[in-house]
């Protein structure tokens, strides 16, 4: 935390149930004797922040972090939210993301264009960090992705993006695992958002994930 901070990293905060509001923080502080937290952004208004299920996302230069904390005080533009005890996603540089797998149930859309032929394809998500995803395919599928494609992103989950999300392929590699005893071949794409992932869009997938 004390790292995170030294960065001055921006702050937001949501409620995982019900509609989503993503409340924004930049000055923060540690209160390390009671083990609490301090947002505060002039001009709003916590006090809607009730849930027992609220999270909160940090987005540094060189790490993030994000997790669930039910132990907070709305106090108009402050709010004060207990320490965690543990954090559910520890993101350095990308490295670490929400893992879905191989038998993921959450989809993106994506469309490009490759030597004047549209494509428009959906696969299932493998991974996924605010700054990129990994998607699932089959050997057979492999021939439609090439590193250094760009491509357009319309849907992440249950999540319609309004502006299509434009990103690169940036890796395209191949696993090998075994499931119930039956060995599997399956391919692995990597893909980087030009721009962050929305946060309430990611906060869908995070929310289903630790629900499921």
């Amino acid at each position: 935390m004390e790292e995170i901070q030294s960065e001055g990293s921006p702050v937001a905060i949501w409620e995982t149930g019900g509609e989503k509001t993503v409340e924004r923080a930049v000055s923060w502080s540690l209160d390390l004797d009671n083990g609490q937290i301090d947002f505060h952004q002039k001009g709003s208004n916590f006090n809607h922040l009730k849930d027992k299920n609220t999270t909160v996302y940090f987005k540094g230069k060189e790490k993030s972090i994000l997790f669930k904390q039910g132990n907070i005080l709305p106090l108009g533009d402050h709010i004060l939210i207990d320490i965690p005890n543990e954090v559910n996603l520890y993101d350095r540089r990308g490295e670490e993301r929400i893992l879905f797998g191989w038998g993921s149930p959450h989809f993106a859309r994506l469309t490009f264009t490759r030597n004047g032929k549209d494509y428009d394809l959906i696969h299932s998500i493998y991974d996924i960090s605010p700054n990129g995803l990994a998607l699932n395919l089959s050997p057979s599928e492999v021939q439609f992705f090439k590193s250094g494609d760009i491509i357009h992103i319309h849907k992440v989950g249950q999540s319609n993006l309004m502006i299509p999300l434009k990103a690169e392929i940036c890796h395209i590699g191949h696993m090998d695992f075994i499931e119930g005893g039956i060995h599997f071949k399956r391919m692995k794409v990597g893909i980087r958002f030009k721009k962050d992932l929305n946060l309430l869009c990611f906060s869908e997938l995070f929310d289903s994930e630790k629900n499921s």
